[in-house]
């Protein structure tokens, strides 16, 4: 089978195309990231391919350019043609401070690649797995069932990401009900795991920085840590994906919750974990990188509309798609570490 995999150099496409190439996929993946020869994933992925049974391909492009000349029926790049079977849209941006720094453009960005890509696949016949999140519920007031449908103040700035993710939903279901689409959408709660950069600016990764890097060895923590998220391990979050994809045409296509309800931790408890991981593996870092930063923690106050909980609800997913989280969490820290001193170890090698 061929798939399109957009963003595919980012955090989830990193492990989606690596599972995808070793079980004998061809996969063509697209990112303007590829473009740039320091990309720690590519250089892993590039490596994966050499004993993978599937194919890779790199097309170093943005989503919208890419599916205009899909869409246009122009010069298509190879190896993108009516072969492509599944379109995997991991192209957005989930960055909170892009959100606030630019939230006209956020909007945008979401449902105008959301289009595209759901315009391109009816070109291509192809399905398309369309990632949602758990920001869609907004603050919430419950655990969270698909069911539930939210509680987002819409006059709030960080609501652009969060109501453009909403819309883009209901775009996709308009598109199967209206143009023949199979697009198929899938609830993201927190996620971590190797292919995170280490400067990716989510809190995993966040925290770790602060003890690897040069770059900085400051943590802020808002609110004093209050808040909670619950986390699962990024090969559980993209064993959930293919489930989904897996399933035949004109079945189940969601949305379904993929997350882990056993995973919860608040922040001040995340920050104690992660340090006592770097404790724990002290030595094995220090032989990499030398000394490990002397962290410093800051609490600042709590933003605005940032949700005091997420919690899954995965009934859904256990019922259609057989899936549910297996991965301890120290088992999946301690793999994230070990890709981030690696990482870290790449970053260095290159400013040398």
């Amino acid at each position: 089978m061929k798939v399109l995999v957009l963003g595919g150099a980012g955090f989830l496409g990193f492990t989606l195309v690596k599972k995808l190439l070793l079980r004998g996929d061809d996969v063509v993946l697209v990112d303007l990231e590829v473009s740039l020869k320091e990309n720690f994933n590519i250089s892993l992925l590039k490596d994966v391919s050499k004993s993978a049974e599937g194919t890779l391909f790199i097309i170093a492009s943005s989503v919208g350019e890419l599916c205009q000349s899909i869409i246009e029926g122009g010069a298509t790049p190879y190896p993108i043609d009516d072969n492509i079977s599944i379109i995997f849209n991991l192209a957005t941006r989930a960055s909170v401070n892009s959100t606030l720094n630019d939230p006209v453009g956020m909007s945008l960005n979401i449902l105008d690649g959301t289009k595209s890509v759901l315009d391109a696949s009816l070109v291509l016949n192809a399905s398309v797995l369309h990632t949602s999140t758990s920001e869609m519920y907004g603050d919430p007031l419950e655990p969270q069932h698909e069911s539930y449908t939210g509680n987002v103040d819409p006059m709030d700035l960080r609501s652009a990401y969060s109501e453009a993710k909403r819309m883009s939903e209901t775009l996709c279901m308009a598109y199967n009900h209206q143009r023949g689409a199979d697009a198929r959408v899938v609830r993201i709660f927190n996620s971590y795991g190797p292919g995170m950069s280490l400067y990716d600016g989510r809190v995993v990764a966040s925290f770790f920085r602060a003890y690897l890097s040069h770059a900085t060895n400051e943590i802020g923590l808002n609110g004093g840590g209050a808040q909670s998220r619950s986390f699962c391990f990024v090969e559980d979050t993209i064993d959930g994906f293919l489930a989904l994809m897996d399933l035949p045409r004109g079945g189940f296509k969601g949305p379904v919750n993929i997350g882990n309800p056993h995973g919860l931790k608040t922040m001040r408890e995340l920050l104690d974990a992660q340090s006592e991981v770097v404790k724990v593996n002290a030595s094995k870092i220090e032989s990499k990188l030398g000394k490990i930063n002397q962290v410093i923690v800051e609490e600042t106050p709590m933003p605005n509309a940032d949700p005091a909980t997420r919690k899954p609800v995965i009934t859904t997913a256990k019922l259609h798609l057989g899936w549910e989280p297996k991965t301890p969490f120290w088992e999946g820290i301690n793999k994230y570490l070990d890709y981030c001193i690696l990482e870290e170890e790449f970053v260095r090698n290159l400013q040398n």
